[in-house]
């Protein structure tokens, strides 16, 4: 079996290429060498979020009660708890592990499959959101130049790397494609969470859309202080999921 350490050193070899091509320019404050190109990507899957996303998001606000759709958020956050205990692992975090997977047995069983939040009433066990780009950061894996991707929104070259690694580390992929169909189970969760994330952003992101003059840079700058701050387990800024069209999810099904 290989160990954590090999493993990391595998992992992170294999984004050094792609990190490596991307060429930055010091000089540029914003690391946004390609910002004529993100602009244009940014228009039409701003135009998406505004005519598919938003629309689906306040109808499914407007029809579910806020009891059920806590309940929605609370599954999906414990389907991706194991994931996220593989990233604490791997990131070295020994209490961060502890938590998830204390989380994911307490949710499991006392919560009714993760339905309620029962570990979240300790304010030692809140949930707290780890990914493989947080870990690729905390390996020292430096983010590239600012990219806005088609369909998969703002990103970088570490984080689209961290996506890829997501999918293929995560063991709740690993037990539905061994027990079930993946092909029906893959779909429905993306769907489930991009609905849920983008209705839990709705006010948030109105106001940033109606305060700034620039969206594209107001969401550039978000996009940067909300990783910095999920990176470093810092609670001075306050998550918002920004429109993420991960068709990732379904495609390596």
């Amino acid at each position: 079996m290989l160990s954590v350490s090999r493993v990391r050193s595998i992992l992170a070899l294999c984004v050094v290429g792609l990190l490596s091509a991307c060429a930055t320019d010091p000089n540029d404050p914003f690391n946004d060498p390609y910002e004529d190109i993100n602009r244009e990507i940014f228009a039409l899957n701003d135009a998406m979020d505004q005519n598919v996303l938003v629309p689906v998001a306040e109808a499914y606000r407007d029809t579910v009660p806020e009891p059920v759709r806590q309940s929605v958020t609370n599954g999906l956050r414990n389907l991706n708890t194991p994931l996220i205990f593989i990233n604490e692992v791997l990131q070295g975090d020994v209490r961060g592990a502890e938590v998830a997977f204390n989380r994911f047995w307490i949710n499991s069983f006392i919560g009714i499959g993760g339905l309620f939040d029962i570990a979240g009433m300790d304010p030692r066990l809140e949930y707290r959101h780890e990914d493989f780009g947080q870990t690729l950061a905390v390996w020292g894996v430096e983010p590239g130049p600012y990219l806005v991707l088609p369909l998969l929104g703002p990103s970088n070259p570490r984080d689209l790397a961290g996506i890829v690694g997501d999918q293929l580390m995560d063991p709740v992929r690993w037990v539905i494609q061994v027990e079930t169909d993946w092909d029906a189970f893959g779909p429905s969760r993306f769907a489930a969470t991009l609905v849920d994330r983008r209705e839990a952003a709705l006010d948030a992101l109105a106001e940033v859309r109606a305060s700034s003059l620039d969206y594209y840079a107001a969401i550039r700058s978000l996009y940067r202080q909300t990783r910095e701050a999920e990176i470093n387990d810092s609670d001075e800024v306050e998550p918002v999921d920004i429109p993420n069209y991960d068709v990732l999810e379904e495609d390596n099904g």
